[in-house]
């Protein structure tokens, strides 16, 4: 396990790079959670921050979040839970994923 700073916020993931490596975070949509409240002691996720959703827009049968946590993430949720949780632009959340959803990528690297 590793950690890296991301806009001054720390992100664990599971991956192989050294101290001061530049490095490409991406983590999918559909890896990124929604809560509620702070999940700290229920969650097998390394990573929970605190979050504020900014954008809402339809993709079909889904919503896609944009949300602010220091950096920017993307979230995918369906409607169904869009509904249940009350969510909406403005709404403060926690967002939370695990180590493993986390693909870094060195800068430079070939692709």
């Amino acid at each position: 396990m590793s950690a890296l700073d991301v806009s001054g916020k720390e992100i664990e993931a599971a991956g192989c790079f050294q101290v001061g490596d530049k490095v490409y975070c991406c983590i999918r949509p559909e890896n990124i959670s929604i809560e509620l409240r702070d999940p700290d002691d229920f969650t097998s996720a390394r990573n929970v921050f605190p979050a504020k959703i900014t954008d809402v827009d339809s993709m079909s049968h889904f919503l896609k979040l944009t949300l602010d946590c220091g950096f920017p993430l993307v979230s995918f949720v369906t409607r169904e839970a869009f509904s249940v949780l009350d969510l909406g632009e403005g709404k403060p959340v926690f967002a939370t994923f695990k180590a493993t959803a986390v693909h870094v990528i060195r800068k430079g690297a070939h692709l």
